[in-house]
């Protein structure tokens, strides 16, 4: 049995699970982290600050339930599937229980910010096998713009490139459930896989992230996070610090520029 078809199984099994928490949780506030890459030359992102604040901003939160991606100033939103599940089933435009949160992050003070709340006009793909849900949002009246993430290209997604990931841990409870980010490496390239592509990645990430946007050094859209694997018993070999090695434990994403193919009547407006 491949990796991808126990992915799947363990999707099934535990389809309305958060993801697990892999590893320490090293987390930056987006600003910190985006002073940490600037003081830094070596830093894979480093000149890239702009491009990421645009993608950190773009980031969105559902309450109780995961991170979200907007990826076009109409609108467009993509998570995981599981994110969305308990509100809807399938395509929909009655889905105005769905309301996500931008700017749900803390203020230079300490406090949270005010949100503002992005209700759903339809969802627009609800593939539950793949994990992988679009979705368009109504903006307030006096927002002149949203802010976007844009998409990577259709390469693939490469062992050992770095990757950045902006969420929200600790999604229970609103108050902790600010906005955060981490950084890592892909260990495992699966985005040529025939049935699911994915890849797997060392991104330090807990309940709450769960949709989250996995984005490249240049802020762009790679991957939607999917879940952790505590102990995937047979262990899947891949690539970390220059070396092969089996790993049991480790973070999953759905590469999305296949969705980008497949879905390319939506993609293009």
């Amino acid at each position: 049995m491949t990796f991808p078809t126990i992915f799947l199984l363990l999707f099934c099994v535990t389809s309305l699970g958060q993801a697990i928490e892999i590893g320490a949780t090293d987390y930056f506030l987006p600003e910190q982290y985006l002073s940490e890459i600037i003081s830094r030359p070596d830093h894979p992102a480093n000149r890239h600050d702009e491009a990421l604040r645009r993608a950190f901003n773009a980031t969105i939160f559902l309450p109780k339930r995961g991170t979200a991606s907007l990826i076009s100033d109409q609108g467009l939103v993509v998570t995981a599937a599981h994110v969305i599940a308990h509100k809807v089933i399938g395509e929909t435009k009655d889905c105005g229980k769905i309301v996500f949160h931008l700017n749900h992050q803390l203020a230079q003070g300490g406090q949270l910010e005010r949100p503002i709340l992005l209700p759903c006009e339809e969802v627009l793909i609800y593939n539950y096998n793949a994990d992988f849900a679009l979705l368009r949002v109504r903006p307030p009246s006096d927002l002149p713009q949203l802010p976007y993430m844009p998409i990577a290209s259709g390469e693939q997604s490469s062992e050992e490139r770095f990757v950045i990931i902006a969420g929200h841990p600790h999604a229970m409870d609103y108050a902790q459930s600010f906005k955060v980010v981490s950084e890592g490496k892909i260990f495992f390239d699966g985005s040529g896989d025939p049935d699911l592509p994915h890849f797997l990645h060392l991104v330090d990430t807990e309940g709450g992230h769960s949709g989250s946007p996995v984005l490249t050094s240049k802020g762009e859209l790679l991957g939607i996070h999917f879940r952790g694997i505590p102990n995937y018993g047979p262990g899947v070999i891949g690539t970390v610090e220059g070396e092969r090695q089996k790993l049991h434990r480790f973070n999953v994403a759905i590469f999305l520029p296949y969705f980008v193919k497949k879905y390319s009547q939506w993609f293009a407006k």
